[in-house]
This record gives structure tokens, sequence and C-alpha cells, in this order.
């Protein structure tokens, strides 16, 4: 008698509800290879069955990924149930959630869920020809189209098993694809360049009109979202229309030159192209007729780049996570969570930074954006989207901490051996050159002067913070006045500046590194004051203030070293604070900015924080959202005039904009992968269920209560963040979570009838009011 009985009850969780953002120049990948468990690294297709798991087919094996580990099925010639051979050339579906597989020695198919694979070869069908099949297809009749690498197509009837070979059609012999529509015509690609077709009952051939001659060997034909077709070619890519006419996808002159491998239409204005040796590109054509061509190719200097230059084949999945098949793997990115774009070092200074560590930003009247690194100056120019590099001395570093642009030609350097102004001849040219400025008197022998600060006092003055203190100087003949503690009334506080801040009333507001916060207050015969500000709950030594932000005038936002952020009430002096138990990232803050919907971005050493001030939620995000590191730089952040976010660290920077910060909307489902059982007094684990994705029941003897579940979760977005909660009632009260794991244990469960309980989770947000449950 069954005295142990489970039954298994899934559910879902929602992620957070955002619209999809218009697709990003950047992109940040994520890589997999054979060192992340891959059987091989050259892979041929990618499909995703009915439950969620996505299939990959590879020269050495057959690969399903759970988001955590690859199950691998290779052939076994003892086994007529194992694949036929290892070297795998494609997958497809089929209606009835079939994985169809071509190999060396034949092709076949799988049932994703229980592992079943049958053959079709000459020993099941004695009429088909050939050995290595690189695509097929089913008809509107169930016949099955397999194209055979030197016997040409197979039409095989698979109830009547007769096979009808299709060697040539008008004297072209050479197909390279084949491809069967959703009206279930079929169209056939030639190494010529040709294209033809046959619509049911398939009794004649018709050639595609060409609209242009210049065509390479026929790579891939597709359909997807829309009646008209994709054509790849060794030379450029073409559609064919309702008419049947081949014509050019695009204007863009540099589709003609690529070797085109594989393209996917991701709706109407986008189509994703993958090339044999430059990478993945994107075009997007909008209504109007313009044009927008990006090119994705894998950069030695970043890891979040495109895994590999030779793309084979392209996939979506079900919850908008695209699949990039390659020689050396596979890479993925979510297409709703593009709006991080992080730029780094790369192997072309015109296309990135020479130095990993950003320091300081600044931008000038045109939009043009200046990076502060410790190799010197880069000017990004928005019109052009290339980078400049201004080096001071050749070899050696030079930390630029502050940037002020007076002008396109003069720009004020704060570096940590002084203050420097850059003039600029000739951009282009990199004509240019540097004076060394005085700006403090200071008794100070060392060069270690670090310029940290450098903000527009008025028309004529800028205030320059350093490790010594605060200087005012005069930007047409350079006098200056230097200001350092002198244990007087109206005396600035000891230590550094690290802080200059204007307010929303013109307030200029200081941060000295020993004794706090100051509001500058100029005297009617233009000397100065420094009034101390008494920060209650808050001391110095403990947790200096690190940035400022004012989003109203009663109120002041403090970044802290230490202490989170904390909102200083400027009428009564009394303070706020949100730190990780709030659900803040992490309590060192390096940066602070504001958005145009009024939330509150914070730079941390565990990422990027979002703060929406109205319901005191934050909402994290981390290098795997596609931030350049989750360690940023003190003083690294900027608010653009078009209302772009950026924040440095130590990989780069990124840049962003707050609206299009999105999360993918799909639910993510929970499937139960696994179910094991433990034996009395052995180590060893039976499987006995596996691929749960509703509903179950299991029956078990007494003695069968020592039980292990795997959960996996079909949501790809970011594994890494899917939170899984469980409970199995009858055994337990409450709910218990895994935040970094996917097993649960249950030993020696007492004889009863038990109910396990599965949610998933994608973990993005918290806070004080957190009611995602």
């Amino acid at each position: 008698m069954s005295a142990v009985k489970f039954l298994l009850v899934f559910s879902l969780l929602l992620i957070l509800n955002g619209n999809a953002q218009a697709q990003q120049k950047n992109i940040r990948f994520d890589r997999f290879s054979i060192e992340n468990g891959l059987s091989q690294s050259s892979v041929t297709g990618i499909v995703q069955d009915d439950m969620g798991f996505i299939w990959i087919a590879t020269q050495d094996g057959l690969n399903r990924f759970n988001g955590y580990d690859f199950l691998i099925f290779k052939s076994d010639q003892t086994d007529s149930t194992s694949l036929p051979n290892n070297y795998l050339s494609f997958l497809t579906t089929d209606e009835f959630g079939y994985i169809w597989f071509g190999t060396n020695r034949g092709f076949g198919r799988i049932n994703p869920q229980n592992f079943k694979i049958n053959r079709v070869n000459r020993d099941l069908i004695p009429g088909i020809r050939g050995y290595v099949f690189s695509q097929i297809g089913f008809d509107a009749f169930g016949n099955i189209w397999a194209l055979s690498d030197k016997y040409g197509i197979n039409k095989i009837n698979p109830k009547t098993k007769e096979v009808e070979i299709i060697k040539g059609i008008n004297g072209d012999s050479g197909f390279t694809t084949l491809f069967i529509d959703e009206s279930k015509s079929v169209w056939i690609g030639s190494e010529a360049g040709k294209v033809y077709y046959t619509s049911p009952p398939y009794n004649s051939y018709k050639e595609v009109d060409r609209t242009q001659k210049k065509q390479g060997s026929i790579t891939q034909i597709s359909q997807n979202n829309t009646n008209s077709l994709l054509v790849s070619t060794q030379a450029g890519i073409y559609t064919i229309d309702e008419n049947k006419i081949m014509r050019p996808l695009a204007e863009n002159k540099i589709l003609e030159y690529l070797q085109i491998s594989c393209a996917y239409r991701e709706n109407k204005t986008n189509v994703w192209i993958g090339t044999e040796q430059d990478g993945l590109f994107l075009l997007i054509q909008d209504s109007t007729g313009n044009e927008k061509l990006f090119q994705y190719k894998t950069n030695p200097y970043n890891n979040s780049s495109i895994l590999d230059d030779n793309v084979s084949c392209i996939f979506e999945d079900k919850n908008g996570v695209f699949w990039i098949g390659a020689e050396k793997g596979f890479s993925k990115f979510d297409k709703y969570k593009q709006g991080f774009a992080s730029i780094s070092v790369n192997n072309d200074p015109a296309h990135g930074l020479i130095d990993y560590n950003v320091w300081s930003f600044s931008e000038n009247k045109s939009g043009d954006i200046y990076i502060g690194t410790k190799k010197d100056l880069t000017i990004y120019k928005t019109n052009e989207q290339k980078f400049y590099h201004i080096i001071r001395e050749r070899n050696d570093q030079s930390y630029l901490l502050s940037i002020y642009v007076e002008s396109p030609q003069k720009i004020w350097l704060g570096y940590d051996d002084g203050l420097y102004i850059l003039t600029i001849n000739n951009l282009q040219n990199l004509d240019y050159n540097f004076r060394k400025v005085d700006f403090q008197t200071a008794n100070e022998e060392s060069n270690d002067l670090r310029v940290y600060q450098i903000v527009e006092a008025d028309e004529n003055r800028l205030w320059i913070g350093s490790r010594l203190g605060l200087s005012i100087i005069d930007k047409r003949n350079l006098d200056y006045s230097f200001y350092a503690n002198t244990e007087t009334e109206g005396s600035i506080g000891e230590g550094s500046v690290k802080v200059i801040y204007r307010d929303l009333t013109g307030k200029i507001w200081i941060v000295t590194s020993d004794q706090g916060l100051y509001n500058i207050v100029e005297k009617a015969d233009g000397s100065f004051y420094f009034k101390e500000y008494a920060v209650i709950n808050h001391d110095e030594h403990n947790a200096h203030i690190t940035c400022l932000v004012q989003t109203e005038k009663n109120n002041l936002w403090l970044g802290t070293y230490g202490e989170g952020i904390k909102k200083l009430n400027l009428t009564t002096s009394e303070t706020i604070n949100y730190t990780e138990s709030e659900g803040l990232a992490n309590n060192v803050i390096y940066g602070l900015l504001e958005d145009a919907d009024h939330n509150i971005w914070a730079s941390t050493n565990k990422g990027i924080s979002k703060f929406d001030p109205q319901t005191e939620m934050f909402t994290n995000f981390t290098v795997k959202d596609g931030l350049q590191s989750n360690e940023f730089n003190t003083g690294a952040f900027l608010k653009s005039s078009d209302g772009l976010l950026y924040f440095g660290g130590i990989n780069g920077y990124t840049v962003f904009n707050p609206h299009l910060i999105n999360k993918n909307p799909h639910e993510p489902k929970a499937i139960i992968s696994s179910v094991q059982l433990s034996s009395k007094g052995s180590k060893n684990k039976e499987i006995i269920a596996q691929n749960i994705s509703s509903s179950y029941e299991l029956n078990l003897e007494y003695f069968q209560n020592d039980i292990s579940f795997e959960f996996v979760s079909t949501n790809y977005s970011n594994i890494g963040k899917t939170r899984y909660k469980y409970v199995l009632e009858g055994h337990e009260e409450e709910m218990s979570y895994l935040d970094n794991e996917n097993k649960v244990n249950y030993l020696n469960i007492p004889h009863g009838n038990y109910t396990l309980k599965v949610y998933a989770q994608a973990l993005m947000v918290s806070g004080l009011h957190n009611q995602q449950h």
C-alpha cells in the first residue's frame, strides 16, 4: 500500500511590468562555450521545446540547456535509440513538439519529454539516398523534405515509406538550402544563387525573378513575423515579396559585401543578420524608409561582447531572449533589457576607451562627452560617434579626477598632480597643448594635490576642490584665493574638499573630509564665509559624504561612504536613512543623479540602485543587467543635457536613458526538472520523474521517503536573479526560499499525503513596501 503521496503544484509570480524599449546600439551578451559545459564549440542550430528548455546542436552532440547546466546526448553505435551520429547540422521543431535534427549519418527526432530518439535512415526507409543531411521540412501532406549533401532532396512519405529523389531543377543541382513556409510552399536555394519554389500539390517548380543579378550561394531562406521571405546569401541579403520577386532587403551597400549565413526578422522594423566573419548586424528600417545598421563584433577586451564573429544561427525564444549560435559557442541577450550601454576598452580606440578606470565626466554645449580616466582624457563626439584620446604625457598614468569645459577649445582638467588648462587647436589632428596652473598656497611639496572638483562659481570664476582645501580662480587672469582651515569662525573645515555642489537655489555646498557639510556665503565685500551645517545622525569621521543631489528645495540627498543614502531636511537638519536594510544594493554610495521622473539613481560597490521617493522602493541592477561592473568610482557621474545618466567605474562607464530601463514582461515559469529518490543505505539517487510543469501526482512506498527536487525557470533573461520559493504542505507550514540554488532535499518524511508548491520569481526589486509576492 502506498503511504507517501505527493501533489506537485506550480504557480507563477509576475516580473515587473514594462514596455519593450527601442533597440539600443550597445548590447550586453552572455557567452557560453565548452568551458561552461557545452559539448562542443561549433553551434549549428538552436530551438526551444514546448516546456521552455533550449536545445543546441553542435558538431559533437546535442545539448539541452536549462539555464544552469547542459544535458548532453551522444551517439552510441551499440544503441539504436541514440543519435545516429554526433555531428549535427541543424535543429527544427514540428507541430507535435518533436525536435528534429540532421547528422552526418541520417536524420531523426527526439521527444523532449522522455528523450526517446527515432532515427530516420536506410534501415527504416530503404529508398533514402544520402548520409549527410543539412535541412528538413514538412509539407501540406505530411511528407518530409530532407536535403542531403550529395543526392539532392529526399521527398519522403513516412506512412508508405516511398521516396522521391529531386536531384536537380532546370539543370541546377547544387542545392544549398531548403525551407517550407507558412502556406506550405517549398523553397529551394542553390549554390548558383538561384531560388526555386513549388506549392501544393508540388507538381512543378518555378524560379524566382531577381531585380539584381549580383548574387552568391544561398545560405538560408526564412520567414518570421511577415509574409515576405528573407534570403541570406554569400553576397548580401534579399527579400522575396508576395509577387515572388527577389530584391535587396536594404539600400545600405555594406550588406552587399557580407557573407551572410542567417537572418531573423524580429518585427516590422528590425532584422538581425548573421555573417560568416563580420559578426552580427541589426538593420532597422522605419516606416519612412530611414535605415540604421548596427554591428556587433567580438571584442577581446570586453567579456560582454558577442562570443564569436562567425555566426551560424539566430533564435528568439518565447520570452524575447535571443540566442546567437557561432563557431566558438553561443551568446544570448534579452531584447527587453538593453537599456544599459557600457563602454570600455576597445581594440579599436575610435570606438571605446584606452583605459578601464573612469573617474570623471563633463559635457560641452554641443552634447559631446568628456571622460576622465587613469590614462588621461577621452572625448566622445556625439555627431561622429567617435572617441578621441588626449594624452598629457606618454607612458605615464595621469588620474583625471575632474573636468570643466569652458569651451571646445579650452578645458580645465583636475589631475592627481594638479590643475591644468588644455587648449585644443584641432581635435581631428590631435593638435593640443597643456598648461599647468597654480591654484593653492598651502605648504605642500608633494605632487599629490588631487584636484577632485572644478565647479563654476560665476561667469568668470571657478571653485577648485582639492586634497589641500578649496580655491577660487579667475578664468581670465588666473588670479586665485586659497581657503584652508584657520580654526576661526567662518573658516572652512579641515580636510580635503571632494564635493562641491550647486543646489536648486544657486547655493554652493561643499564637504570637507574631516568635518562635513558647509554652505558658502559670499559677503558684500566679496569675501567668503563658510557656514557649517550640522547634520543630525551623521558623523563625517564614520561615513563621509561622497555626493549631493537636490530634488526639491527643502531637502538635500546625501550619498555616504558606509551609511547609504540620507535624506536631509534643510529646515530641521534631521535625516532619514536608506541602507541595505531598506533594499539599497550597497551602503557605499559613489554618485547620485535624479532622472526626469524624480527617481534617484545611485552608483555603489554592488551595482546601481534606482530609488522611487514616492514608494520608497529600490530597484537594483548589476553587471548581469549590462553594467560595466558592479563597482563604480567616486566623482564619476553625470546627467547629460539630453537626460542620459552616466556612471563610471573600474571597467569603463555605463550610460542609459532611465525611461528605457525595463524588465522582461514575461512570467517566469517554474518546472521541476528532476525528482530523485535516495535508496536506504546507498548514496546513489534514482530519477523517478522529470520535466514536470503542471500538477502531477506521485505515489511512493512508505520507505521511499528521502526525496530531492530540482527546479528550473524557463525565463532565461537572468537566471542568476531567479528566486524560488516552495512549501511542502502537510510537512511544513511556511514558505522557504532558494536565492542562489535550485535544489531542495527532504529526508525521512513520515507517511501521509503532501502537496509541494513551487514558485519562480525574478528578483528585481527590494524596498520598504515590497508586495511583489
